[in-house]
């Protein structure tokens, strides 16, 4: 059987569906997830942490004789036993909470004092003529909730002796500081640690804070001072060394959402996107 003749009839290719960018509304969401996802990215990092620490150690006292060959012996004795005191304090101002603590004792009994809630933390030490500590910690990432709050730490010392007649009394120790800081700072965040030692009236302070270093920094140094009793009867020295840190957080901008925020609003967009196009389909099909 002969075949039907093909020729004069025209053949075309198969037709193809050219193809369509996404709607508008699939593609806003998509853009609004991947900035939902970069901003959940920065919010874990929003908030500021500090960490302080202040010391004072190696206590020492000594005397010279400034008249070797008059018979009386240089020396010192302490005037009184001397005490420490120590106070810490929390302070969450959003949530009006207040917890403060004080200890004290004489100079020959160690005391120590501490306290800790969400995000704020706060130690306080003193031995036995010297060897004090205060520390205080800030992690505003932990007390997301509260918009305001603060730490502070501090150990005081003071204690009198007598120094003999023609008698040259040195006092020295050591003192130890740092500073940590961590975050981005869309509040306002202040740190110090500091140290401070009153000889008879005279006053040396030694301290770090917000702003001396890029993120963290630290201070280690000796200190010595000399009091000469030329007189013939004993004479009276005051010593009073102070440790102390602290910091302060306050949030001047409405806080970052947490991540979870941003990914239920990311969901969001991205299922309104999906019925606008749904709804525009059955439109097309009818």
């Amino acid at each position: 059987m002969a075949t039907p003749a093909t020729a004069g009839v025209a053949t075309y290719p198969p037709i193809r569906k050219p193809m369509t960018a996404a709607p508008r509304p699939l593609r806003a969401a998509a853009a609004l997830l991947g900035l939902a996802i970069s901003l959940s990215g920065q919010a874990a990092l929003a908030a500021p942490t500090a960490q302080l620490g202040a010391t004072m150690s190696n206590f020492h006292m000594s005397v010279l004789d400034m008249t070797p060959d008059d018979g009386i012996a240089a020396g010192y004795r302490v005037l009184d036993a001397g005490a420490a005191n120590l106070a810490i304090s929390l302070v969450a101002y959003s949530g009006i909470t207040q917890r403060t603590a004080f200890s004290s004792s004489d100079g020959d009994t160690p005391v120590s004092a501490y306290f800790e809630q969400t995000g704020l933390r706060s130690v306080a030490s003193a031995g036995r003529w010297g060897d004090m500590q205060a520390d205080s910690s800030l992690n505003a990432n932990a007390g997301a909730k509260l918009l305001d709050f603060s730490t502070d730490a501090e150990a005081v010392q003071y204690f009198n002796v007598l120094v003999a007649p023609h008698t040259r009394f040195d006092f020295g120790g050591h003192t130890d500081l740092s500073i940590s800081e961590t975050g981005q700072r869309y509040g306002g965040l202040s740190s110090h640690a500091g140290t401070s030692i009153n000889f008879n009236g005279d006053t040396e302070w030694f301290s770090v804070q917000t702003g001396d270093f890029p993120h963290s920094g630290s201070l280690s140094k000796d200190f010595s001072y000399s009091y000469i009793n030329d007189g013939a009867t004993e004479q009276s020295v005051s010593l009073e060394m102070r440790v102390n840190t602290g910091a302060d957080y306050y949030a001047d901008v409405a806080p970052v959402p947490e991540p979870d925020a941003y990914a239920m609003f990311a969901l969001g967009a991205l299922l309104v996107g999906a019925t606008t196009r749904r709804r525009r389909r059955r439109r097309n099909a009818v």
